[in-house]
């Protein structure tokens, strides 16, 4: 049972996460962590910690989020382990260089909100993108929108993956700035395909970026879960 649980801070998120077993140390507040992400990696700053115990009693979720973050922002991509053992870990201690290497991704992010506010004045639709963030690996793409109402964002997803060839996320904003309930997320990775969710839907056409068939996605039942995974269902 790992001791402490260390919470996390991202571009646009706060998670929880434990230490791995090349952690033989305690992390200190404002250090810079590597930590298991969604099929990869992530790079975050310690921003918070606290004993499993009470991370455990508590049921670990919203009681453990210092006061400026958001109630979405509770775990991997708004997702509630019931207990610290179910926690994905801390890697390592991020290096220099690795550190460094965080304005050049800012500066990435940066074009690529720009190129992505382009191509949604191209097709004119109906929503403000706000913000754009890399996974540090570079395995996936968000982009945070707002809009009141429904949007139909396939066009735009097949653009940007044209592009990046990564997979590409949407999440929508509520008027605060926090997620908001609706499972409105698209995985465009290339070697799969699936249902596409826009805002307002439970469930949406069919769209496949590579063209082919694939197994199907379903949304996550937690309300502020936005992303979109592999039914387990078609597994074999």
């Amino acid at each position: 049972m790992p001791r402490t649980v260390y919470n996390i801070k991202f571009k646009r998120s706060q998670r929880n996460f434990v230490a791995g077993p090349r952690i033989n140390r305690d992390l200190d507040i404002g250090c810079y962590v590597k930590v298991e992400a969604d099929r990869g990696e992530d790079l975050g700053i310690v921003v918070g910690k606290m004993s499993s115990e009470k991370f455990n009693a508590s049921a670990g979720r919203a009681s453990f989020r210092p006061p400026s973050s958001n109630p979405s922002e509770l775990g991997p991509s708004g997702s509630n382990p019931s207990s610290a053992a179910d926690l994905k870990r801390v890697i390592r201690l991020a290096t220099h260089d690795e550190v460094n290497l965080l304005s050049v991704k800012r500066e990435e992010e940066d074009e690529l909100l720009r190129i992505c506010r382009t191509k949604v004045r191209q097709r004119a639709l109906p929503m403000n993108v706000v913000d754009a963030e890399y996974q540090f690996d570079r395995h996936k793409l968000t982009f945070f929108f707002e809009a009141e109402g429904r949007v139909d964002f396939r066009e735009l997803v097949r653009d940007l993956f044209s592009i990046y060839k990564t997979r590409i996320w949407m999440q929508q904003l509520d008027k605060n700035g926090s997620s908001g309930p609706q499972p409105i997320a698209r995985d465009s990775s290339p070697s799969s395909a699936g249902r596409e969710y826009s805002s307002g839907d439970s469930v949406g056409p069919e769209y496949n970026p590579s063209g082919g068939g694939g197994p199907e996605y379903s949304t996550d039942s937690d309300p502020h879960r936005h992303d979109v995974e592999r039914s387990e269902a078609h597994t074999s």
